[in-house]
C-alpha cells in the first residue's frame, strides 16, 4: 500500500529496523511509526473530493458527499501534516550537530504537538465511524480505514478502544473476519470475558482459530478468568462500598496515572509504596520496561543503575532499589492479574522493593506469585503509550535483534532513546494512620531507608535532608 508521498507499511517497517541499529531511535517510536503508516496510506485510501467527482461516470451526477465524509477529511488533512511536522521534529532531534538546548526545545515542542495528534487521531477515527454509518456508498473504503484503526488499537494495546470500534462494526454487519477475531480478543484483553466468551464460540465456529491455537492462545485461560473476575468484582463492591482507600497519581512524561491501592488485600506492600511515594523516592524514575501486550515496568532504575541525558550521555542514579526487601503477600484469595492491575515486581520470592509493574492484559501466569497491590482507575492509556523498550546487560548480549515478541532490545549505553518517565508521585487520599513497611535490609545496606536514587535526579540540592530521616522508626525484619 503506497501513497501519493511514496510512503509504505513495509517502508516504515525497514525504516523502524534501521533507526534501531544506528541508534537514533526517540520515544515515542512505536506511536509515531503506527501513526506514520496510517499516513502513508491514507492518501491512497482516502481521494480528495475533486478526485471523487472525477471518477463519477460520465453523463451522470456526480455523488453528493455526505457532512459527515467532509468532517472526515477535513479532519484528515488537518493531521497529515502533524504527524509530518513531528516526523521532521525527530530527525533533527537526532542530527548531528543540534545543541542539548535546542534538544529540550523540540522535545517539549514535540509532546506538546504529540498531544494534540493524539486528540485529532481519535477524532478522525470517530468521524470516519460516523461517516460509514451514513454513507452505504462509501462503506468500502470506509471499512477499510477503520479496519486499519482497529488494527492499530490491537497492535498498541488500546483494547478498549478496539472492543468498542469492533461492536460498531459488528453491529452494522461488517463481514470481516478480522474484526470477529479482533473484537474476540480485545474484549478479552480488556476484562469483557463474557462478550469474549461468546466471540469466542464464533471464532471457533467460523474456523477463524483453531482448537489448538484457541487453546494456546489467552482464551486457553478463560474459564479461569470468568470465575476470577466474579471473585473480583466483589471485591470491587466491598472497596466501593468503603470508599476509603488509599489512592496516588503518578504524573508522567504522558501524562497522568490514578492508581487505588489495595491497603485490605496487601496491607505491606501498599504501606511500602505511600512511603515511597510520601518520600519523594519515584521522582524521576524510569519506566525501563516496556512490553507489548505484556506490561509496563517501572519505580527503580536495572542493570547499571543509569539513565541516559537528553545529549546521549549516561547519568549516575546512585541505587536501583530502596535497599531493602518486602515479604509478598499473596494466596489463594490474593488479587489477580487483569488489565489494569498493579503489582510488584521480583526478582525471586519475597524480593520486592520498589520496582512494580502495570498489566496491559490477564496474565494468569503471573497470579499467585506476584503481588498485586492495585489498579489503575484513571489513565490506562497513558500506559499503554509509553515507549516500548526491553533493557539488557549489555556484557551478555542476547543474538536476536529482538525480544521474543518483537520488542527492541535496549542497552543501557549512551545514544539510546530516553524511557518514559515518573515526573513527581503524590499521594491524593489515605486512611488516618502511619504508613511505614516491614522490611529487610539488604545485604551491606542498614539504616536509613530508603536508599534514594542520585542527587542529581532532583530538582534540589536539598532533597537529601529531605528525604533521608535518620531518626525516623522503621519496623525491621529479623534476618
Amino acid at each position: 500500500m503506497v501513497g501519493n508521498a511514496g510512503f509504505s507499511t513495509e517502508g516504515f517497517h525497514l525504516w523502524g529496523s534501521f533507526y534501531r541499529k544506528v541508534g537514533i531511535m526517540k520515544k515515542t517510536l512505536a506511536v509515531l511509526l503506527s501513526f506514520l503508516c496510517l499516513f502513508g496510506g491514507l492518501c491512497a485510501l482516502w481521494p480528495t473530493p475533486s478526485a471523487v467527482l472525477a471518477q463519477a461516470p460520465a453523463g451522470s451526477a456526480a455523488p453528493a458527499m455526505t457532512k459527515e465524509r467532509a468532517e472526515f477529511e477535513r479532519l484528515l488533512n488537518e493531521w497529515k501534516p502533524m504527524l509530518q511536522q513531528m516526523f521532521d521534529m525527530r530527525i533533527e532531534f537526532h542530527k548531528y550537530g543540534t545543541t542539548p538546548e535546542r534538544q529540550e526545545q523540540l522535545l517539549k515542542e514535540y509532546n506538546v504537538l504529540l498531544k494534540k495528534s493524539d486528540t485529532l487521531s481519535q477524532q478522525v477515527i470517530d468521524q470516519a465511524l460516523l461517516a460509514f454509518l451514513k454513507d452505504e456508498r462509501a462503506n468500502a473504503d470506509m471499512e477499510r480505514f477503520l479496519l486499519f484503526a482497529l488494527q492499530y488499537y490491537m497492535q498498541t494495546d488500546m483494547y478498549e478502544d478496539a472492543a468498542k470500534l469492533s461492536q460498531h462494526l459488528l453491529n452494522q454487519k461488517m463481514k470481516n473476519n478480522d474484526v470477529i477475531r479482533m473484537a474476540a480478543f480485545s474484549s478479552l484483553k480488556s476484562n469483557d470475558f463474557e462478550t469474549a466468551a461468546m466471540l469466542g464460540e464464533t471464532i471457533l465456529e467460523l474456523g477463524l482459530i483453531t482448537k489448538f491455537d484457541y487453546g494456546r492462545s489467552d482464551f486457553g485461560a478463560l474459564e479461569y478468568w470468568r470465575e476470577a473476575w466474579k471473585q473480583e468484582l466483589k471485591f470491587r463492591e466491598r472497596d466501593r462500598m468503603k470508599g476509603d482507600l488509599p489512592r496516588v497519581v503518578l504524573e508522567t512524561t504522558k501524562g497522568e496515572i490514578e492508581i487505588e491501592l489495595f491497603e485490605d488485600d496487601a496491607p505491606n506492600t501498599v504501606a511500602n509504596f505511600i512511603y515511597l511515594v510520601e518520600k519523594g523516592f519515584y521522582t524521576n524514575l524510569d519506566f525501563h520496561r516496556v512490553i507489548r501486550g505484556f506490561m509496563a515496568q517501572g519505580g527503580g532504575s536495572e542493570l547499571l543503575a543509569t539513565e541516559t541525558n537528553l545529549d546521549g550521555t549516561l547519568k549516575k542514579r546512585g541505587v536501583g532499589d530502596p535497599g531493602y526487601t518486602i515479604e509478598d503477600e499473596v494466596g489463594p484469595n490474593s488479587r489477580k492479574h487483569f488489565r489494569g492491575s498493579v503489582s510488584m515486581a521480583l526478582a525471586g520470592p519475597n524480593s520486592g522493593g520498589s520496582q512494580f509493574f502495570i498489566c496491559f492484559k490477564p496474565n494468569a501466569g503471573l497470579d499467585g506469585t506476584y503481588t498485586v497491590f492495585g489498579r489503575v482507575i484513571r489513565g490506562m492509556n497513558v500506559a499503554v503509550s509509553f515507549l516500548p523498550r526491553d533493557p539488557i546487560d549489555p556484557a551478555n548480549p542476547p543474538e536476536e535483534e529482538t525480544s521474543e515478541n518483537g520488542t527492541p532490545w535496549v542497552y543501557e549505553v549512551p545514544g539510546i532513546e530516553m524511557p518514559d518517565k515518573i515526573l513527581s508521585a503524590r499521594v491524593v487520599r489515605k486512611r488516618n494512620h502511619e504508613y511505614s513497611p516491614v522490611i529487610k535490609a539488604k545485604k551491606g545496606q542498614s539504616p536509613p531507608f530508603p536508599k534514594m536514587p542520585g542527587l542529581e535526579d532532583k530538582p534540589t540540592d536539598n532533597l537529601l535532608d529531605d528525604n533521608w530521616d535518620k531518626m525516623e522508626f522503621i519496623r525491621k525484619h529479623q534476618p
